[in-house]
């Protein structure tokens, strides 16, 4: 029994080292390689809008966003709070604090602001944003007006093929055609660089995106293979720094674009959504989906992503975080989509219905 006692006390003296080694590796750790905790993520039911009531209003406050979705087309305050409702109106689209639709009577574009009428574009039908920043396309779609924030052209530019794909910055344009070339456009209209991707069976360009800064270019072009491409500004023109073939082959664009001012990359491959780096394209994180991402959002923070999955009219809203994890999932069915994030609030539009969701990252 004394030797029982013996080899007890041993085995509690070495398990008390072994524990106190233990603890004492883990706090040397903690210092020498300190990491943050992971946000707490919370998305809480908010308001749930049924579009088909019709809502007028004769004052908008300043600060808040219009939406079209379907056909129906609207205005929130800075708040979040619905202030108009109403039915759609011939090409109207929208991009933030303001909305432009097509007077067929007149035969001109509206373009309007929360107060009111903006100015009008006589003579055009196809208006088209980007950032913020006003086109308009002729209806072959091989001529583009690029307008400043009073509605005066800055510049026009007609392109020997049809234009599939605009993407804008504050300080460039770049334009994608059909025939496979990617062009590229100061604010007065100068040329400010081109590329033509090659390096496949059919030459096209699908999509492209331009960083906010203007120092880099994403595009999906060419048939057999398609390829995502990334351009980087060298001296007075642009360079590919990265492309990839991809087994995803659908003649037609998919998503791509920046977030994070830039600093984030995405476009959707053969196995899901991917994120990377645009200064280092080689790395990337791919978030597995079931169908494409339509429509995507950084959420406050940027460390989490919110987007639309959809297949048919099965569709998903999905939030994942930047390092690959999938955080968040909603099915649903829907024909008409729309998302987008103001302050703490994320609006999902779901056919003639639009919810807001509150969310809180701590």
């Amino acid at each position: 029994m004394g030797l029982l006692r013996e080899s007890s006390l041993r085995d509690k003296q070495f398990n008390l080292l072994y524990i106190s080694v233990a603890v004492l590796f883990v706090a040397l750790y903690l210092i020498l390689f300190p990491r943050p905790l992971p946000a707490e993520f919370t998305l809480t039911p908010g308001d749930a809008i049924p579009l088909n009531e019709l809502k007028k209003s004769s004052s908008l406050s300043p600060g808040g966003t219009f939406f079209t979705l379907g056909n129906w087309e609207g205005y929130w305050s800075v708040e979040g709070k619905m202030e108009q409702i109403q039915a759609r109106r011939p090409r109207a689209t929208a991009s933030g604090s303001k909305i432009s639709w097509f007077n067929v009577g007149e035969n001109q574009v509206v373009v309007e602001g929360a107060q009111g009428v903006l100015f009008t574009l006589p003579g055009e039908q196809y208006p088209h944003w980007s950032q913020g920043l006003l086109f308009t396309l002729d209806e072959n779609r091989m001529s583009l007006k690029a307008y400043s924030t009073q509605g005066r052209v800055q510049w026009s530019k007609h392109f020997s093929s049809l234009i599939t794909s605009i993407a804008a910055s504050e300080n460039l344009t770049v334009v994608g055609t059909l025939d496979g070339k990617i062009q590229l456009f100061d604010t007065r209209g100068e040329v400010a660089g081109g590329f033509q991707p090659g390096g496949s069976r059919l030459p096209v360009v699908y999509n492209v995106s331009v960083s906010p800064s203007g120092e880099r270019v994403l595009a999906l072009a060419g048939v057999d293979p398609k390829r995502f491409l990334v351009l980087e500004r060298g001296g007075a023109d642009f360079r590919p720094v990265f492309h990839k073939p991809l087994k995803e082959s659908r003649p037609w664009p998919t998503p791509l674009g920046f977030l994070n001012g830039g600093t984030l990359a995405y476009y959707e491959t053969e196995l899901g959504l991917a994120f990377l780096d645009p200064k280092s394209p080689q790395e990337e994180v791919i978030v597995p989906t079931q169908g494409s991402p339509v429509v995507l959002e950084s959420l406050p923070g940027g460390a989490l992503v919110a987007f639309v999955q959809r297949e048919g009219d099965r569709a998903a809203l999905r939030i994942a975080s930047i390092s690959g994890a999938s955080v968040f999932t909603l099915p649903f069915s829907a024909r008409d989509l729309l998302l987008k994030v103001q302050a703490d609030s994320l609006f999902l539009g779901v056919d003639q219905t639009l919810l807001r969701l509150e969310v809180r990252i701590q």
